[in-house]
């Protein structure tokens, strides 16, 4: 997929040579979310909130691999992926909020 393609489906406006949209994983009342075409893919941005390319995907209701050009890309980002652990915030594991999770 390429960003123009993205563009028409999550109707974005184009922004100079990006696009910008509203962005689906959080209340986003002015367009926060940047985007544009990238060596192998297009390239997310949330200048807001700083979301997840997991959770922006989600909200469009595509695969992140969905993203890049061709066949090979695609397929190395899903091995990567599946392969990394998600990070436990730093904020979870602080004692004085142990309470709260």
């Amino acid at each position: 997929m390429h960003a123009a393609d993205l563009a028409s489906r999550v109707h974005a406006k184009r922004v100079g040579d990006h696009y910008q949209a509203r962005c689906p994983a959080h209340e986003d009342r002015h367009p926060s979310l940047d985007f544009t075409d990238g060596q192998e893919g297009v390239v997310v941005y949330c200048r807001s909130q700083g979301c997840r390319i997991e959770d922006i995907c989600r909200g469009w209701g595509i695969r992140p691999a969905e993203l890049f050009f061709n066949q090979q890309s695609r397929e190395a980002w899903t091995a990567r992926w599946s392969q990394s652990a998600v990070p436990v915030p730093k904020w979870w594991k602080d004692p004085k909020l142990a309470g709260l999770h």
